[in-house]
């Protein structure tokens, strides 16, 4: 089970999608998992802000192992 995910982690199949308007998704098929972050603030730095990653630690640590 992850505890924290990091920008370098997941699995081989994860891929997503990180808006700079406030949105960001993830799909990870060998999890059988998605997770779609939709706010309303736009982000100050090229980089995902530490609630897209704390968004995806959550998604990862709901899944049953």
């Amino acid at each position: 089970m992850h505890t924290r995910q990091d920008e370098g982690s997941g699995t081989a199949e994860q891929f997503g999608w990180d808006g700079g308007l406030g949105t960001g998704w993830t799909s990870d098929p060998r999890e059988d998992m998605v997770a779609i972050l939709l706010s309303q603030v736009a982000w100050a730095l090229p980089v995902p802000p530490p609630v897209l990653l704390d968004v995806r630690t959550s998604a990862y640590q709901a899944i049953d192992d």
